[in-house]
């Protein structure tokens, strides 16, 4: 299985400005691409795979020269890939799809709406905070922006809620009780919204959620240095 470092590949999207043409309905590619996305998309539903690949529109597209760029739509497609094979990006097992030059990409590029599937990314990405390394800090918030277009789907309607939930679960690398947009340097990490550890910054919160074991412990170990305007309104 081969290994791929993030830290070789260059996000580009100059470089695929001329890859995809659209042929009848069909999509074709000029040159030789290959798109990968985490292998955990099979177990939620994400990814379909077979001589079609049923996937929904979240994955990198990378060329031969270690460029990437990020494909970012809450809808499914239909995509006719010339091989299939694992490949690990750094320490997490991802899928690749490898289209040769000259072939079809997409089947179709007539998408058909479907919201069933909002829940399956809200879930992975934003509750259990588990990012794919291809996003962007930046992209992260705009992984609805266009759901009612493509899913017609409202979760998306306030770009705000999403710009919150995003710089929240966003963390600094060396230490994941600071948030990203306070030191924006280096590259984040992400922490889910139901982890009580780091999601948390006060002992009311912890206990108050409902998995109070693991808040109790949290709360234990991870002090709160001052008081917050919960804790002071529970006291009175």
């Amino acid at each position: 299985m081969d290994t791929i470092k993030k830290a070789s590949l260059k996000y580009n999207k100059e470089a695929f400005k001329n890859v995809f043409v659209t042929k009848g309905n069909m999509i074709i590619t000029t040159k030789d691409i290959k798109v990968v996305f985490p292998e955990r998309y099979k177990a939620i539903n994400l990814v379909e795979l077979g001589s079609v690949v049923k996937i929904v529109n979240i994955y990198s597209v990378l060329d031969d020269n270690k460029n990437y760029v990020t494909s970012i739509a809450p809808v499914y497609n239909f995509l006719t890939p010339t091989n299939i094979q694992e490949v690990m990006i750094d320490d997490t097992l991802n899928i690749m799809l490898e289209f040769e030059a000259g072939t079809v990409f997409a089947t179709n590029n007539k998408l058909v709406r479907n919201e069933s599937f909002m829940f399956n990314i809200f879930d992975e990405f934003f509750i259990k905070g588990k990012i794919p390394w291809f996003l962007q800090y930046d992209q992260i918030s705009n992984l609805f922006l266009e759901a009612k277009k493509y899913a017609g789907s409202k979760i998306g309607d306030n770009p705000l809620t999403m710009e919150i939930i995003a710089a929240i679960i966003s963390r600094n690398e060396q230490n994941k009780q600071q948030y990203y947009r306070q030191n924006m340097k280096g590259i984040p990490v992400h922490v889910g919204l139901n982890n009580i550890y780091y999601s948390f910054d006060n002992t009311s919160a912890k206990l108050v959620g409902a998995y109070f074991g693991a808040g109790v412990s949290s709360a234990i170990v991870n002090k709160e240095k001052k008081p917050t305007v919960v804790a002071d309104m529970l006291r009175a």
